[in-house]
């Protein structure tokens, strides 16, 4: 499919193979035409909202159904993310499409509200508190303009907004989002929501994650040696340090169901021991499950600080007896504020 105005017939050929020419392709849910007025997505999603719509139907039943209350919230959870999804990457459509959408949202309250076919469409979405359809657009348009002005300078998708253009009164997506957005970003102060400063590359943390293993990785020592050097361990810092035991594993061989567990022991010896559990997953490895106990380890700890702010100044050790776990995570998040202990 080749973007342009031009009737003008194109072949491509590849390996003497000619591809095959479209005038209109779906890719990751929006439907894409040749000249990007995307005529075609404003009647897929149209289409799509009316037909999630007749599979409640017989929930509403004109005024004899369920309430105008329950029936708004069944628009906005199941028929109006049809209408809006994706729309800040087709947001120039024309006046007649935008039309389109507004008397198809407008359909769907009356029939939820079992008003008229001749009641003002402002007056219903009044009553039920839907945004029109053109304010909710802008609302989204303008949110994703926030997102990617936040957004690193090096993504791809910053970099193509800074270099969009329009011929005319066409424009491309990213460019008319700009425009959209342009007298929120007159009211903004960017500097204040660009994360890809470079001030955010001069703060430092002054704790990091640190693996230390209680014996030497390439000492070969039998299990009983090794129980008695990680309790001496826990022996000299469980007076002083949040400790934290994590572990992962997979019910039968390769990839299974899986399932982590973490314990939590704060150095106050009236405090109980917190424990959680988390299924990870139908078809997942040993290594999967090790790291998401890792995580939940981390979750506890977070917790524990929250409900003893005196612990924020105390050391936190996470057990794990899987070392390419403890890698991973450590090589995820070299800036966290934990310890990590093999």
């Amino acid at each position: 499919m080749l973007f342009r105005d031009s009737t003008k017939d194109v072949s491509v050929t590849i390996h003497n193979k000619a591809v095959e020419k479209v005038h209109s392709f779906k890719y990751l849910g929006v439907v894409l035409d040749t000249n990007l007025d995307f005529g075609m997505q404003v009647d897929y999603a149209v289409g799509k909202a009316k037909r999630a719509l007749a599979k409640i139907c017989m929930l509403i039943k004109g005024r004899q159904g369920i309430s105008v209350n329950i029936g708004v919230d069944i628009y906005k959870s199941l028929v109006r993310h049809h209408l809006e999804y994706a729309i800040p990457s087709w947001d120039n459509i024309t006046e007649q499409n935008l039309a389109k959408l507004e008397s198809a949202q407008s359909q769907c309250l009356k029939r939820i509200t079992g008003a008229k076919t001749h009641s003002a469409s402002s007056a219903v979405e009044v009553v039920c508190g839907i945004v029109p359809i053109r304010f909710r657009k802008r609302e989204l348009c303008n949110r994703e303009y926030i997102r990617i002005l936040t957004l690193d300078s090096c993504t791809e998708v910053k970099q193509s907004m800074a270099s969009s253009f329009r011929v005319g009164l066409k424009f491309c997506p990213l460019e008319y989002l700009k425009v959209i957005s342009c007298e929120l970003h007159r009211r903004l102060d960017v500097s204040q929501l660009d994360c890809s400063s470079s001030e955010i590359d001069k703060i430092s943390v002054t704790r990091q994650i640190n693996t230390v293993s209680i014996l030497d990785d390439n000492t070969t020592t039998t299990s009983e040696k090794y129980n008695k050097a990680t309790a001496e361990f826990i022996f000299s810092v469980k007076s002083q340090s949040l400790l934290v035991f994590t572990d992962g594993s997979v019910c039968g061989v390769g990839p299974a169901c899986g399932a982590c567990a973490a314990v939590s022991y704060t150095p106050l010896d009236d405090s109980s021991p917190r424990s959680r559990t988390r299924a990870v997953g139908m078809v997942v490895n040993s290594l999967e499950c090790e790291i998401e106990g890792i995580l939940l380890g981390i979750e506890l700890v977070i917790e524990c600080i929250h409900d003893q702010p005196s612990l924020s100044r105390s050391t936190a050790d996470i057990f794990c007896d899987s070392t390419a776990a403890i890698d991973s995570v450590a090589s995820f998040a070299p800036t966290a504020a934990l310890q990590s202990l093999r």
